[in-house]
Order: structure tokens, then sequence, then C-alpha cells
């Protein structure tokens, strides 16, 4: 058998599909080949649960392309990259309308045999679908929630177990990391019941794959025992979404059992052709007709993944470039590098959220490191976006970081003379980042050393390489040691940075242990600095985040109007 025939040829492409008043983002994978076995539908978990298995969902639709697939795997109405807002929405109807319309588009192609796989609430929304109309032949319903009500209560217990500063809001809105559920989405969340749907699921084949953890509800046993399905369990689920997403586990076994399942049908292959489609779509439209369009980008010499928003007609004033932390994706933090770059680009700017290389949707390292940490090639991504985005005035950018995209930010800044840039909540130890990265593309033998050691001290724990950085930095000459933010001020960028005082000291309500980088960033001398009350690092408390966004949204409009009148 030749390499060719051991690893088949597969093809993956980002997507816009459904209702041009309603597009849902997605990702296509099909076989090179003349005929498939059928299409498949991704129909992933909600929320945090969504960061957790995207790698998942990711390698099960590549493992379903090598075995005559064609798979699509997308983003719900008011999530990720999709269409429209949670606040404005009937989640239930228009997710379990959005399983429709992913059918319909694979049934597009020529594909009359359509499957679908779902993760927790997912298996939930798929299973009404099919009640309601979407004909499936195949459905796996995986680690599924019994019901909507089940999903929220889950997740707001273990909210309150991640934050000890958590509290229950008593209006009837449900609050997580990833979003806020007004009462009216939460009403219609509750409407998912898996348990009611389970005895009108009309799929020709059934596998429900139960954790092995965690006693599967008996009530939903029962309803689906009367027909032929069959169950499974997996040990896999814990390590997969019982962990802070960046450091999920594949489920390999889980994976390969479902794509094996899928391919036990009696379908037959049958000819397809995946058309060519715009990577260009409308994906916002004010009242007053103002109209925002979105384009698919691969940027920089990794080929990351990016989405430009911008106004349709002329855009104006410095390009926004928004950068994700090692533990977010493009759509930033509860979605919010979305609704910013609609909003601003509604006001007549141009904007571009992608992927670091490594994470998200972007290309994975060749020899993908054990833990990300600030990674080289990130400075040469911040670089590529830059340039290829401005490529005649680099400067003329709004750079935006949050975490260690803020420390990305400052040092495109300072490579770039960018006109403006805004920090959300910059790593403890920023000037010691700089320099490790200085000293990795150093020729000295032991200032690369230095680098390694400032590393390993860093990751395992912020404050002690930040203590021990305070220390070296007085016996290396100056340049090696410059205030980063400063320096980035100083060379003309405006500069604003949002933290949390809480975020800069690991004792900050006692004065004697409060650290050097708490005393540099409380009392700037160049630069402008706002506390926002509830903040945390990541920016996943809601009241922190929204506080921080109002902040954020009001510096870029200003700017932006500064600007325009220049």
């Amino acid at each position: 058998m030749t390499s060719e025939e051991a690893t088949p040829t597969v093809f993956e492409e980002a997507r816009w599909f459904g209702p041009p008043e309603a597009r849902l983002f997605g990702w296509l994978m099909w076989p090179d080949a003349e005929t498939a076995r059928g299409g498949v539908i991704l129909a992933q978990p909600l929320g945090r649960e969504a960061r957790a298995t995207r790698r998942a969902m990711h390698s099960l639709g590549m493992e379903l392309a090598k075995k005559g697939f064609v798979a699509v795997r997308f983003d719900y109405p008011g999530t990720g990259d999709s269409s429209g807002s949670l606040d404005e929405l009937d989640v239930e109807q228009a997710w379990v309308e959005a399983i429709g319309e992913a059918a319909a588009y694979l049934r597009s192609f020529g594909l009359t045999d359509v499957s679908a796989v779902g993760m927790r609430l997912g298996a939930a929304i798929l299973a009404s679908a099919n009640v309601n109309g979407v004909e499936l032949s195949s459905l796996v319903l995986w680690d599924p929630c019994e019901t909507g009500r089940n999903f929220l209560r889950e997740v707001g217990a273990l909210e309150s177990l991640r934050r000890a500063d958590f509290e229950a809001p008593d209006d009837g809105s449900v609050v997580t990391s990833e979003w806020v559920f007004a009462p009216a989405s939460v009403e219609q969340i509750r409407g998912l019941d898996l348990l009611q749907a389970a005895a009108n699921i009309h799929a020709d084949r059934l596998l429900i794959i139960t954790r092995d953890d965690r006693s599967f509800p008996e009530r939903l046993r029962r309803r689906l025992e009367w027909r032929s399905a069959e169950w499974e369990e997996t040990s896999e689920q814990g390590a997969m979404l019982d962990v802070e997403p960046l450091h999920a586990v594949l489920a390999t076994a889980a994976i390969s059992r479902i794509a094996s399942w899928l391919g036990e049908s009696d379908a037959q292959a049958e000819p397809f052709k995946v058309d060519e489609t715009d990577v260009t779509t409308i994906v916002y439209e004010r009242h007053d007709d103002q109209k925002v369009q979105e384009t698919f980008v691969r940027l920089g010499r990794r080929g990351l993944f990016g989405i430009v928003s911008e106004p349709v007609g002329e855009s104006r004033g410095p390009v926004v470039v928004l950068f994700n932390s090692a533990n977010e994706e493009h759509i930033g933090p509860s979605r919010l590098w979305v609704e910013l770059s609609r909003g601003w680009s509604a006001e007549g700017m141009r904007c571009v959220r992608f992927d670091l290389t490594g994470v998200g949707d972007s290309p994975d390292f060749p020899k993908p490191p054990k833990r990300l940490w600030f990674e080289q090639e990130w400075l040469e991504d911040v670089q590529d976006v830059v340039r290829q985005m401005q490529p005649e005035d680099p400067a003329n950018v709004i750079l935006i970081g949050l975490c260690s995209g803020a420390y990305l930010a400052v040092e495109g800044a300072l490579a770039f003379g960018a006109r403006a840039a805004c920090l959300l909540n910059p790593p403890v130890g920023t000037d010691l980042l700089h320099a490790a990265a200085t000293f990795r593309q150093s020729r000295i033998s032991g200032l690369n050393l230095m680098a390694k050691l400032l590393r390993v001290l860093h990751l395992q724990n912020r404050w002690l390489g930040a203590g021990v950085w305070q220390v070296l930095r007085t016996f290396i000459p100056r340049h090696y040691s410059q205030d980063l933010i400063a320096s980035a001020a100083k060379g003309g960028t405006t500069l604003f940075v949002l933290s949390s005082a809480d975020d800069l000291s690991p004792y900050p309500h006692v004065p004697i242990l409060r650290s050097i980088d708490r005393r540099r960033v409380v009392t700037p001398k160049n630069y402008q600095v706002e506390f926002i009350p509830g903040l945390d690092h990541s920016m996943h408390a809601a009241k922190g985040r929204v506080l921080a966004a109002a902040s954020l949204d009001e510096f870029v409009r200003d700017w932006f109007v500064v600007e325009s009148e220049a």
C-alpha cells in the first residue's frame, strides 16, 4: 500500500451558508474523490464545552472525510462567527433551524444520505431537529444532555465552583464564563428537551455514547431503549470536558469509534460536487442600512486563519487588529472580538481578528510545544498580520490584545510605531517576556540559556519569574531590560491599559508584597491606565468584562473620530 493510499487526501475550507439574512459560519471537510458515502452534520456543545471540544469535532470531521464522508461543523446562530445575537434570537428555534440549514447545505452537493453527531446540548438540538422534520439516516448522541434545563443547571454549578466571587443573578439570567444568557434565552434553552424528543427520533440507526464515570439519566434511558439503539461507554469525557479548555485531551477512541460506526451503514457511495463559494458575506445590518461584510483570509507565512470585518463601501481610519490570548480563539472572550468588530465596522472601520499559530483554526506548530507560552512564532505572526493588512503604512493600526495578546500588541506597537494600542490585562513580567524573546535571538550562548531559564521560571510561577527578573535586570545592559510598555508610549503610540488591580500582584491587599510590576503600572508617566472593578485575568467574569468592553469601545471610537477629522 502506498503512502497516498494509507492517508487519503481530504480538503477543509471555511464556509458561509444558510439564508442571506442569517448567515452561518462553518468548516466543510470532504474527500478528494468523485463519490462520497454521505454527509455528516457535527453539532457541537455550547459555551465552554464548545471551546474544550473544538479539536475533537475538527478531528472527527477530518476522520470522516478520510472515510469518504462530507462533514460540516458550524457555529449556531448568535454564537461564534455566525450572524445574530443571543439577545435578539429565539435561540431554541434558531438553533434547531440551523440543523436543517446544515442538512440542506450538504444535500446541495448532491448527497441524499445525511447523518449527524451531536455532543452534550448539541445532541438535544439534533434530536429536536430530527423530530421536526430533518431527515437523518444515522444519529450519534455523544454524552447527551437530558434537557436544556439540566444544561443550564450544570453550567451554573460549574461556574460557582470555578469562581470564588460567583453570585447567581436574581433576574432569571444565567451567567457563565463564555456567555450571559438573558432571561428570555434561558426560557428558550429550557425548551430543548431530549427526553421529550427521544421517543420520536426516526433516524434509521442510533448510537448513544455515555460517560463511564457518571450514571446516565434513567428516564432518558427508558425513552431510548424502545428502539434498537446501540449503547457504548467512554472514559475520555472527563479529560476533555472537566478541565480548562486549553488543556482538553483529545477523545481519540471515541472519535475513531464514531467514524467507524458511521462507516458501517448501508449507504452507497454517490456522486457529489462541492461548489465554490464566496469568502465574503453580509453578517450585520443596522436600521440605517449600514451593512457590515466579513471575509475569510489567510495571513502571513503560516497561513493563519482570520476574518476581516469592514463596512460595505469605503472604510476609513486605522485597521483594528485584535489578538487572542493563548487560551482563546479569534472570537475573543464571550464572543467579544466578534461583537466589537461588527460594531466598529458599522461605523466605518476595518477590523481583523485571527488565530495565532497553534491556536483555534490556524495551522499548528511543526513540533507543537507541550505547553503554549508566548511563543516566538507569535511575534512573527503579529508582524505578518500587520504588514499584510497595512502594507503601505504598518503604523496605521490600532492593536488590541488580551493577556498574552496584550504583550504581543505592545511588541507590535514598539516594532511598527503603531498609532494606538489597547492592552487588556497585560501579563505579569511583560518586560521579562520581551527580554526572553530578545535573548532567544542572540548569538551569545549565555543569553540563550538565560531565555530558557526565564521561560521555565515563568511557566512554574509567574510571580517568581518576575521577581527573579527584577534582580537579573540590574546586572545586564540596559537595552536588554527596557520598560516595554513605557518604551512603546515614548515611541509615539497612544497606549490605553485596562487592568484589574488584583491581577497585578499575588497579594494585592498587602502593601509590602505588591510587585514592582504593580507599582509601575499603577503610576504610569506616559500612558493611560484604567482599573476595572470585577475584571478577571481572562475576562470571563461578566461584570468586569462588560465594563472593560465599554471602556475599550469608547477608546477606539474616540480615536477613530480624531483620526477621521485629521
